[in-house]
């Protein structure tokens, strides 16, 4: 198995949960790249990196690059045709984060390779809140989730007006942990937003109580 590991908050519980399998960075040019190689290194040191793939002209101004975990995947099959990318419960409506684009994914490689492929994520049922619980209640350092790096900005320090940090800032309020943005997260510009799409029904019903959750518990609602 090889996990697409970003020096992010999941991948890092990602690569605990799956007990350590080898991992690959795919750098896109995009711009927050440095920060996240910087992580990748101080976090798991002997992590593959390849940053041949160059797709910061394809880069929107919410840091979202299209069909980007398609691209992933394909080039960590390259590595290993066991392949785990990390999503969970509550942000799989998005077309390359659903159970679809994981099927469908492995299906296509394994027509491509011409032998088996596997696409998959251990956290189908599991929100982003419920997997910094479980990695605090294996008893590992909540120390080193602060050194994870999750944001969009390509700044220092998270800039806490992203909805990386956002949703990074709902799991470790849920857990009683804290760290600090450049903004305090009360002040995100998308907040209205979330709340909003809440209200509609928009997000899966655990994402949408745990963010309720964490949003009373800082007393920001």
């Amino acid at each position: 198995m090889i996990l697409l590991f970003s020096g992010g908050l999941d991948s890092y519980i990602g690569w605990h949960f799956l007990k350590q399998p080898k991992t690959l960075y795919v750098g896109l040019g995009h711009r927050y790249m440095t920060h996240e190689i910087e992580k990748v290194k101080l976090l798991i040191p002997d992590t593959t990196i390849d940053t041949r793939l160059n797709l910061a002209d394809w880069e929107e101004r919410d840091a979202n690059i299209p069909l980007r975990n398609a691209f992933l995947v394909m080039i960590a099959s390259k590595y290993d045709k066991d392949v785990a990318l990390i999503v969970q419960r509550g942000e799989m409506n998005i077309p390359d984060r659903s159970v679809k684009f994981f099927n469908d994914c492995g299906e296509w490689l394994t027509f491509l390779w011409d032998t088996r492929v596997t696409v998959n994520t251990p956290f189908f049922s599991m929100t982003k809140t419920d997997m910094v619980k479980w990695y605090l209640d294996q008893g590992f350092d909540p120390r080193k989730l602060s050194t994870t790096r999750s944001c969009y900005s390509p700044g220092d320090r998270p800039c806490g007006n992203c909805a990386a940090c956002f949703r990074r800032w709902v799991a470790f309020t849920n857990c009683d942990l804290a760290e600090e943005y450049d903004r305090p997260i009360k002040k995100f510009d998308g907040l209205k937003k979330y709340v909003d799409n809440m209200k509609g029904g928009l997000y899966d019903e655990k994402r949408t109580d745990e963010t309720l959750l964490a949003l009373k518990k800082a007393r920001i609602i």
